[in-house]
């Protein structure tokens, strides 16, 4: 598979919320949320040799050896590329000699690794307590992640990726006549709004300034607005919502609503020269994509953060532990302090401006009434906690192992259908062949017209 833009969010999200997880340093046994022991089994460890960790960010390299030092721990962390990451590690998982105590996949990959019930530890049993924590703390969407089909807990995480709006304040002054969260929200509450609004963008600013900053990231909330999951039963059908998907992606090119399809400079530039109004993101987006561009610079102060047009949630880091694991007590410890440990989850977010995996963090975090200057002083943890009570009430669970190579096909079949080189039909065609190429086992079907 080509590299493709949704393919690129993925490798962001998985690297930069991995980061996030693993930024609360300190000893895994201070701030214990259980308030015990981790075990509820009598586990130890079998020797003292160094806790093997894969992942696929250097920074998380960094900070992992930074809790070890802490813990008076010893780490080994292996840098996969991400790319390469889900076929090495299915290689090599299964010998103890070359299975890592730690892995840490992507939500595109969780749902996989969670059946592979020969591999995995089940942390229901082995940390019955502190699984416990984890179910009482966490948001009902991610705990159902956490799960594998028998319902028991094989992996946690930090963060909660709740989907959200940021905005330029001045643009909505200018064609709203108000910069209110709420007021930008109801303006861009319907597909059928983005066009009035794009409409008024064009009388006040003619072409040089558009309505998002990325199709991808317009493109991934939009593709989340699925009912059922991509493949069920061991079929892959291309139907309605993904023929809806391509018809609002040829808006967005018909119109030129975007400024560029991904990261690119004209993207990054335009948080400081109104060349765009809004990017959908989720929470560690702002740390990652809309500070470092607002920091000491022109546009800093003059964006918002609103509820989104539909409710979404990107990226997750997840960690697993493996049955073969000798470090097993050691290699908990080291989750969890990342996704179970209250005092550190609410640190962390609260330095990144993000949003925990826990309930009791979150609350922390609203309850802090902090102001981020980069956003106008807005009270983003009272935002991200009003989008969160709803993105739990209509969580779908529709997460496959196949998304990411199916988004990936999507994705590269949205470009050559904005830019005109293949019609609707012959690229949903093409996208059932790409599917039935990658998965020979999958049946596939056509119903989107």
């Amino acid at each position: 598979m080509k590299k493709n833009f949704w393919k690129h969010l993925m490798i962001i999200g998985a690297a930069v919320l991995g980061t996030v997880a693993l930024t609360a340093c300190g000893s895994g046994n201070k701030n214990n949320a259980s308030g015990g022991s981790s075990a509820s089994v009598a586990i130890k460890d079998e020797d003292k040799g160094p806790i093997t960790i894969w992942t696929t960010s250097n920074t998380m390299k960094l900070n992992a050896e930074k809790w070890a030092k802490g813990a008076s721990k010893k780490v080994k962390v292996v840098i996969v590329p991400y790319a390469d990451f889900d076929t090495k590690l299915k290689q090599q998982v299964n010998d103890p000699s070359t299975a890592p105590d730690v892995f840490i996949v992507s939500r595109d990959f969780v749902k996989d690794w969670e059946s592979r019930s020969s591999v995995i530890l089940d942390l229901s049993k082995s940390f019955k307590k502190d699984a416990a924590t984890y179910k009482k703390n966490a948001f009902s969407d991610i705990y159902a992640r956490s799960l594998n089909e028998k319902g028991d807990l094989v992996t946690v995480t930090a963060e909660y990726p709740v989907g959200m709006m940021f905005y330029n304040r001045t643009i909505a002054k200018d064609i709203l006549g108000s910069d209110d969260p709420d007021k930008v929200t109801e303006a861009m509450s319907s597909v059928s709004k983005w066009q009035d609004v794009n409409k008024k963008l064009q009388e006040k600013y003619g072409s040089k300034t558009k309505l998002f900053g990325t199709s991808a990231d317009t493109l991934n909330m939009l593709s989340q607005q699925r009912t059922a999951p991509y493949v069920k039963d061991k079929t892959f059908t291309v139907d309605k919502s993904i023929s809806t998907l391509f018809d609002r992606a040829n808006m967005l090119y018909k119109d030129k609503m975007f400024t560029s399809i991904d990261d690119a400079e004209a993207f990054q530039a335009g948080f400081n020269n109104n060349a765009f109004f809004v990017e959908f993101l989720p929470t560690w987006g702002f740390s990652f994509k809309v500070a470092p561009q607002l920091k000491d610079k022109a546009g800093a102060g003059k964006w918002g953060v609103a509820q989104p047009t539909m409710s979404y949630a990107r990226g997750g880091s997840f960690y697993f532990i493996t049955q073969s694991s000798k470090h097993k007590k050691s290699a908990w410890d080291y989750i969890k302090a990342q996704t179970i440990d209250t005092k550190n989850l609410y640190e962390t977010q609260k330095s990144i401006v993000g949003y925990p995996s826990s309930k009791v963090a979150a609350k922390q975090l609203v309850d802090s009434d902090y102001e981020e200057p980069l956003l106008d002083n807005q009270k983003v943890f009272s935002m991200y906690s009003k989008q969160a009570a709803v993105q739990e009430k209509e969580s779908k669970d529709t997460v496959t192992k196949y998304d990411g190579a199916i988004l990936g096909f999507i994705g590269d079949l949205i470009k050559d259908y904005g830019a005109g080189n293949v019609t609707k039909d012959a690229a949903l065609q093409k996208l059932g062949q790409q599917v039935k190429s990658a998965y020979p086992d999958l049946t596939v079907k056509y119903n989107y017209k």
